[in-house]
């Protein structure tokens, strides 16, 4: 009787850390379930930040080459002004210089006729 009694005990004793056991396994599952979810949660979170954060960049360096091709058509623009405006003041230094020598040639023709003038009122 008494190893019959042992024999129970033994089998309880297993009946109960089986039951233990088994029970550690589900809760075990329940938290890798758990914790699988959560890094399916976060790591859908990170995903959404990096495609937002890859979509501020695009648009940052779609806004960025904007700006650049509106810099450069101004550029462009004030080149060409300058241009004009360079070619624009050659040709009045052409005017003044031809204005000037033709000033130079009227001084000339008059000094020559203030000349002629006296001879001809001296003469007389």
């Amino acid at each position: 009787e008494r190893e019959e009694r042992q024999e129970r005990e033994r089998l309880e004793t297993l009946d109960l850390a089986t039951a233990a056991f088994f029970d550690g396994v589900d809760v075990g599952r329940e938290d890798a379930e758990d914790e699988a979810m959560d890094i399916f949660v976060w790591e859908n979170i990170f995903n959404q930040r990096r495609a937002d954060a890859e979509a501020m960049a695009e648009q940052f360096a779609d806004e960025r080459r904007t700006r650049l091709r509106e810099d450069a058509a101004v550029r462009e623009g004030e080149t060409s002004r300058l241009t004009q405006l360079s070619i624009s003041i050659r040709e009045l230094q052409s005017v003044a210089d031809t204005a000037q020598r033709q000033f130079v040639l009227n001084q000339n023709a008059i000094m020559a006729v203030d000349e002629n003038a006296r001879h001809v009122l001296g003469a007389q």
